[in-house]
């Protein structure tokens, strides 16, 4: 999956605080699938904030952060020929019982896991 999908609840969190930091932006946002820009994903990456996910508990978290222009998706709407800018979070419209995150190509383009397989049985 290319993008972060939220929880319902997350989504919604999600473009309220797009809209409010971001008000006189060309922003629109559907009920469930995602937000975009009106304009050129290049200038908005600048003042679009990254995404910030801590995972763990208090004693042991850990804090990864996206930079905005890994989940800002450039498309050209051929129809309109408006310059568009996707934003590459979206919301699980597919059923709203479902309260975890699934972190896509998104996220995962910024960090990468080393396995070391040098000791057999430590593996």
């Amino acid at each position: 999956m290319p993008f972060i999908a939220a929880p319902i609840d997350e989504f919604e969190r999600f473009k309220e605080n797009l809209k409010a930091a971001h008000p006189d932006k060309n922003l629109v946002c559907t009920r469930y699938d995602w937000c975009y820009f009106i304009g050129e994903c290049g200038e908005l990456s600048k003042v679009v904030d990254p995404l910030t996910f801590v995972f763990g508990n208090k004693d042991t978290n850990k804090t990864f952060t996206i930079p905005s222009e890994s989940f800002m998706i450039p498309d050209l709407d051929y129809r309109t020929n408006l310059t568009l800018c996707h934003m590459g979070i979206v919301g699980q419209k597919w059923t709203t019982s479902f309260d975890t995150w699934r972190l896509g190509e998104t996220f995962m383009q910024n960090f990468y896991t080393a396995f070391d397989a040098t000791n057999p049985n430590q593996l």
